[in-house]
């Protein structure tokens, strides 16, 4: 068994599903599936993920120091419009 940090490995999935009220009942979603190394310091996330209604973030990679992950669509800008 390790006895520092370096030596933990931790693993997470969640899922969370609604609405917005204010939003006329639009359905919103987000997921993590993840694992975090404390030997390399890193977080992989895997099939991780943010929406609602027209728009999606999505994340699949590793999370370092220098991190390249997300992905952002939106099939109507006009989604952010107050």
């Amino acid at each position: 068994m390790g006895k520092t940090f370096a030596d933990v490995v931790a693993h997470r999935d969640a899922s969370v599903n609604g609405k917005y009220p204010q939003r006329a009942g639009h359905p919103t979603g987000e997921s993590i599936h993840g694992t975090y190394s404390g030997g390399t310091r890193n977080s992989h996330l895997s099939r991780a993920f943010s929406g609602h209604h027209k728009v999606m973030l999505t994340m699949d990679g590793v999370v370092s120091r220098r991190s390249s992950l997300t992905e952002f669509q939106s099939n109507n800008l006009m989604n952010w419009k107050q």
